[in-house]
């Protein structure tokens, strides 16, 4: 005799776990406690790649800062003296001149031979012409990184005219609005005053 044996595959469905008794098992822990800590990883990684990109982009402005400043430079020989005044870029980066101004009382002038030729009636014996000048700078003028300029240079004949000159100078204010490469707009303000001989 022959016998069929069948193999019965029985399937149990069971009752489906409760959310407590999900929740509790070990593998469901397991991998919400490795969702957690990958958000909390990159929310610290973004928190902190920030930073660090905010320090970058700061670092990196201030490399390229211009520093505007006058240099004054004296020769004095006897009677005659020789004053100048240079505009100086110290910093590391170039720095665009939007304007260079000179203001003397409740006036602005482009040129400070301007304000000596109205305010000193003694401007062409006593001071030597052909040797005082001032610069006028186009807007957009670019000073590059350790670039100068003279910014106006006087030659004084006449010893006289010498502390006249300097009292009158010191009420010079100079104004230069210039921007860095970033376009951010700088004002840099001195009173041009004298050296002592």
């Amino acid at each position: 005799m022959n016998y069929i044996f069948i193999n019965t595959i029985s399937i149990t469905i069971g009752k489906q776990d409760s959310f407590i008794d999900y929740i509790s098992n070990p593998g469901t822990i397991i991998a919400f406690s490795a969702i957690l800590v990958s958000i909390i990883g990159l929310v610290f990684s973004v928190r902190y790649n920030r930073k660090t990109l905010e320090q970058s982009f700061t670092h990196n402005k201030l490399s390229i800062e211009p520093l505007i400043s006058v240099m004054h430079y004296l020769k004095a020989i006897k009677e005659d003296r020789e004053d100048s005044f240079e505009l100086i870029n110290s910093g590391l980066g170039p720095a665009k001149i939007k304007s260079l101004k000179f203001h003397y009382e409740d006036n602005i002038y482009i040129d400070i031979m301007t304000i000596f030729r109205e305010k000193i009636n003694f401007f062409a014996n006593m001071i030597d012409a052909n040797l005082s000048s001032s610069t006028y700078l186009n807007d957009d003028y670019v000073l590059a990184q350790h670039d100068r300029i003279e910014i106006y240079h006087i030659h004084i004949t006449n010893a006289i005219l010498i502390p006249q000159l300097k009292d009158f100078n010191n009420k010079i204010v100079l104004k230069v609005k210039y921007e860095t490469l970033y376009s951010e707009e700088r004002l840099y303000k001195t009173d041009l005053v004298f050296l002592k001989d």
